[in-house]
C-alpha cells in the first residue's frame, strides 16, 4: 500500500485510490470536518514515512496544531519528525503563476508523497479568466503524477447548498467525498457521502461518522454481512418448559420477549441469566433503562423473593454477566449501533441482551430497520445469540421484531385479567405456537434458578 486515508474502512472501500496517482476532493459545509480529515490523512500517511505537504491559505498553524493534537492526530511530532511541513501562503498571493511556482518549488525541496489544499475555493477565485482556469485544473490532475502520491483538494460549500462548483476538478478527481452535518433529536449528526470513486464498488453511499476527542475521525460504517456462515454448536434452554416448546438453540438465534407497557415480568431475569450460567457462556446486558446498580437490585430481589441469597447468587452470577446502562438519546442511532458492537466484540461475548428495546424504536425512523437488521446480522454471523427485550407499544413494531427473531416469547394479559393471570406466548421457527400459564412461568423461574445453584455449587467444588 503506498498511501492510506488514515481510516480502515475508507481504504477498504477505496483501496483503488491507495494504488494510484490519485485526486481526491473533500468537501464539505463549514466545521463538517474537512480539516480534521486533511489532518487525519497527513497524519497517518506520516507515520507510514509519506511526507504531507499542507498548503493553505487561512489556517493559523498554532491553532490548527492545538486543535489536532486534542483528537489525537499530532502535526508537530510529525513536523520534527521532517515529515509534514505547513504552508501559509498570503490571502493576497492571488496571482495563478506565482501560486504554482511555490508550490513547485515546495515540491522539489520537500518532495511530498501527499498534498494539501486548503482551500480550493481560494485558488479558483485567482483564475478568473477561462483559459487560466483550465491550466489551473490541468494541473492539478496531473500533481498526483507528479509526486507520484496523493492530492487531497479541500473545498467549502456553503450551507444549503450541495453542489461542489469546481468545474472541471469535479469530473477529473478519482473520488469525490461530501462532508455534511444536521440536527437530528437536538444532536449534530455528521455523514459522509461518497459521491464518486472512480474504479472502487460502493456499497454503502452515505457513512455517518463522528468527531472524537483523542481520536480524531472515526466512520460508522453498517457491518453488511452478504453471506452467513453456518454454526453448529446449540445452547440448551434454561427449563423444561422452553425445552418441550423449543429445544436446544442454534447459538446464532435472535429471541425477542415483548410484554404491555405495564407489565415489568422481572421473572424474565433468572431465565435469561441461567441460559448463560448453566451453558458457561458469557453474556452482555444493554439496558436503555437501568443502571448496572439497578440491575443489581433488580436480580437481588428477585431471588430473594423465590426464598435464595441474592447477594451471594450474584456474586456468583457476576462472573459470567457484564452489565452496561446506555443512554440512547446521548447518541445518534448509527453512533449507537457502533458502541455496542465495538462493546460486544471487544469482550468476546456468546450471548448479547438488549433491554428497553422500546425507547430506541419508539418512532421507528426509516434508517431504523436497516440499521437494526445489519446489525443482527452481523452478530449472527460472529455466533452470538441476541436477545431482546422491550414494551409492545405498537402493534407495527411488535411485528417487525417478531418478523426477524428466531423466537418470541410475548407476554400477554387478558383484558379484565390481574397481573397473576397473564400467559405467555412462546413460538420458534419451524413449531407451533404455545401458550404457557402463569404457572408454568413460575416453575420455569425456579428451574432456571435451581440450574444457577448447581453451577455456584459445581464453582464451589
Amino acid at each position: 500500500m503506498k498511501v492510506t486515508f488514515g481510516l480502515p474502512e475508507l481504504d477498504k472501500m477505496l483501496k483503488e485510490m491507495l494504488h494510484l496517482n490519485s485526486l481526491i476532493v473533500i468537501a464539505g459545509h463549514p466545521g463538517a470536518g474537512k480539516t480534521s480529515l486533511a489532518s487525519k490523512i497527513c497524519y497517518e500517511n506520516a507515520k507510514l514515512g509519506n511526507r504531507c505537504l499542507y498548503i493553505t491559505f487561512q489556517e493559523d498553524k498554532r491553532k490548527l496544531f492545538k486543535i489536532m493534537k486534542n483528537l489525537g492526530i499530532d502535526l508537530e511530532s510529525i513536523e520534527k519528525e521532517g515529515l509534514f511541513k505547513f504552508l501559509k501562503l498570503p490571502i493576497t498571493f492571488l496571482e495563478v503563476d506565482k501560486l504554482l511556482e511555490e508550490i513547485n518549488d515546495q515540491i522539489a525541496n520537500f518532495r511530498p508523497k501527499i498534498i494539501i489544499i486548503d482551500s480550493m475555493n481560494t485558488f479558483l477565485k485567482a483564475a478568473k479568466e477561462e483559459e487560466k482556469r483550465a491550466y489551473l485544473q490541468n494541473y492539478f490532475y496531473t500533481l498526483s503524477s507528479i509526486i507520484d502520491g496523493m492530492v487531497v483538494l479541500i473545498a467549502e460549500l456553503p450551507f444549503g447548498q450541495e453542489r461542489i462548483n469546481l468545474g472541471d476538478i469535479e469530473f477529473v478527481a478519482d473520488a469525490v467525498l461530501i462532508m455534511k452535518h444536521k440536527i437530528e433529536r437536538g444532536l449534530l449528526v455528521r455523514t459522509l457521502e461518497l459521491r464518486k470513486a472512480r474504479g472502487s464498488p460502493i456499497i454503502e453511499a452515505e457513512i455517518p461518522f463522528s468527531i472524537v476527542q483523542g481520536y480524531g475521525i472515526r466512520l460508522h460504517v453498517s457491518p453488511i454481512i452478504e453471506e452467513l456462515p453456518k454454526h453448529e454448536e446449540t445452547i440448551a434452554p434454561s427449563c423444561n418448559l422452553l425445552e418441550k416448546t423449543i429445544g436446544s438453540m442454534p447459538i446464532d438465534y435472535t429471541i425477542y420477549i415483548s410484554y404491555p407497557p405495564d407489565m415489568r415480568p422481572g421473572e424474565v431475569a433468572p431465565i435469561i441469566i441461567a441460559l448463560a450460567v448453566a451453558n458457561k457462556k458469557r453474556a452482555l446486558v444493554i439496558s436503555y433503562r437501568y443502571s448496572s446498580m439497578a440491575f443489581k437490585d433488580l436480580v437481588i430481589n428477585i431471588l430473594e423473593q423465590f426464598g435464595y441469597d441474592g447477594e451471594s447468587y450474584y456474586n456468583h452470577i457476576s462472573k459470567y454477566i457484564d452489565f452496561i446502562g446506555i443512554n440512547p438519546f446521548a447518541f445518534s442511532l448509527s453512533e449507537l449501533y457502533q458502541k455496542e458492537i465495538d462493546l460486544v466484540t471487544s469482550g468476546n461475548y456468546d450471548i448479547v441482551v438488549f433491554h428497553g428495546i422500546e425507547l430506541v424504536e419508539r418512532t421507528l425512523e426509516p434508517r431504523y430497520l436497516h440499521k437494526l437488521v445489519n446489525q443482527l446480522l452481523y452478530l449472527k454471523s460472529k455466533g452470538k445469540l441476541v436477545i431482546r427485550l422491550g414494551s409492545e407499544i405498537r402493534e407495527e413494531i411488535y411485528r417487525m421484531n417478531a418478523a426477524i427473531s428466531d423466537i418470541v416469547l410475548k407476554f400477554e394479559i387478558p383484558e379484565n385479567a390481574q397481573y397473576k393471570d397473564c400467559r405467555l406466548m412462546i413460538w420458534a421457527r419451524g413449531n407451533p405456537r404455545y401458550y404457557a400459564s402463569c404457572g408454568e412461568i413460575i416453575e420455569c423461574v425456579r428451574e432456571s434458578i435451581e440450574k444457577i445453584t448447581v453451577s455456584r455449587g459445581e464453582a464451589r467444588g
